[in-house]
Formats: C-alpha cells, structure tokens, sequence
C-alpha cells in the first residue's frame, strides 16, 4: 500500500492469498480532498477496486502480489467550468472551496461550479453563513416563501437576526430570486454593521437616494468591487456565483 499524497490509506490485512477479498481504507487530510480513484497493480496486470457504500474500496487478491495506490485531488482542481480569464476568480473559488463555503453545483461528481449563473438571494445568505462559520442560531422565520431546508432557513435567519436582511416584505423573502449586486454590496456592507462610508465615485447608474449607494461607496474603499467598467456598477444585474466568490474573497479571504 502506497501512502497517497494528501491523505493515508490502509488495508485490513497485513497479507492475503489467491481470491482473499481486500478492503482498504482512505482517508483525506481535508475535507476539500476527495479520493478519486484506487488503482491495484498485479504481476499480470491491473486489478479492479470496487467502491464500497461505506466509501472503503474492495478488491479480489490476484495471484502473485500487488502494488495499491489512490488518487486524492482537491475539490477545485475537477471544476471543469473555472474561468480562466481573470486569475482572482480561480483563487477566490478555491478559498471558497477551502473554507467550506461552497462546493460547487455538482456534490457527487464535482466537476462544475457554475460560475456564470445567476446567485439567487437563498444562495448569497447560505454562503454569508457559512463564512461567518455557520454560527447557532434561535428562534424563527416569519416568511411563508422560505424552503423547507435546515440550512437555508437558518441562513435566512441568522441574516434576518444580524439586520443583514428585512426579506421583500413582512411574509416574503423571494429565496429564488436573483440577488442583485446593489443588494449584494448591502449585505455586505449589513454583515459589517454597515461602516460609514467616505468618498464618491463616479456610477452614473448609482442614484443618490438608492438603498445602496452607501454599501457600494464602502465596497469601493474596501477593494471589494471597482464596478463593471464606463463608470458603471450595474445595481440591477444579477450578480454571478463566480462574482459572489469574488466579492466575499476581497471581503473576508485577503
């Protein structure tokens, strides 16, 4: 048995003859490692591991010895959808990643992240909580529209208790909708207790009254946006999961 990097792994016997069936065992050193993969070699060529429901892997002892080994890959690295384009992204997810905030949109396979997808508003409160290290939280939710999920509704009302969020009205929180980056920064800028913001910039789509505007000025000290070019910030797009990352990456990972 060959230890694999980022990980350990062990077989429940020390030798095994002809038709002996092997069961071996590894284990990761973080969760943002998954085990890819258990290759047997035998003299006569490759043995089959199957895995088993427990996450061990079994195989049948050939004749003649073998050599076993696995494969251990960080979570990131099988993304297949990471944009490239822009570095930051790529870090910003892989600390998501890393921190348990977010494991992508494929959980058996993870081999997609999705990041041009619109974040909805349930999304950008779970991930808000799971930065904050997903805190105890007490008492209930007033709105009817909130899925029957443990996490999101403790999300919504960890944010609710926090004055990140008032939900859409008294009844409603819209958990579907997408969260725009006005109300992006906003709660942002909530989860810091809301900071007084010095200083202008030059958004020509960010009024003076809007809900926002102090959120996005902070975001600007901050380095966490510098908007989306022509001096504009776009409060009304939705922002993207890959931008959502981004955002809480300059916020809280730097």
């Amino acid at each position: 048995v060959t230890k694999p990097a980022n990980g350990t792994m062990t077989s429940n016997v020390s030798s095994a003859k002809e038709g002996d069936k092997v069961k071996v065992t590894v284990k990761t050193d973080a969760p943002y490692y998954i085990v890819t993969g258990v290759t047997v070699k035998g003299e006569n060529g490759n043995v089959v591991a199957t895995k088993n429901t427990d996450g061990t892997y079994s195989f049948t002892m050939p004749k003649g010895s073998v050599s076993v080994s696995a494969t251990i890959s960080h979570i990131y690295n099988l993304f297949k959808d990471v944009p490239t384009d822009i570095a930051e992204y790529g870090t910003a997810i892989k600390w998501a990643v890393e921190k348990g905030i977010t494991l992508g949109t494929d959980t058996v396979a993870y081999s997609t992240f999705s990041p041009y997808n619109p974040c909805t508003r349930a999304q950008m409160v779970v991930l808000l909580y799971r930065a904050a290290g997903s805190p105890a939280v007490t008492g209930t939710n007033a709105f009817t529209d909130v899925p029957n999920d443990a996490e999101i509704q403790k999300a919504v009302q960890w944010a609710v208790s926090k004055g990140i969020t008032k939900g859409t009205s008294d009844t409603t929180f819209d958990p579907y909708a997408p969260c725009t980056r006005g109300q992006m920064v906003t709660f942002l800028h909530r989860n810091h207790s809301e900071p007084a913001a010095t200083g202008s910039n030059n958004f020509a789509d960010v009024p003076a009254d809007a809900f926002y505007k102090a959120a996005v000025q902070w975001a600007v000290n901050e380095g966490i946006t510098n908007g989306t070019g022509d001096n504009t910030f776009a409060p009304n797009d939705a922002c993207t999961r890959v931008q959502m990352v981004t955002f809480l990456y300059r916020d809280m990972g730097k």
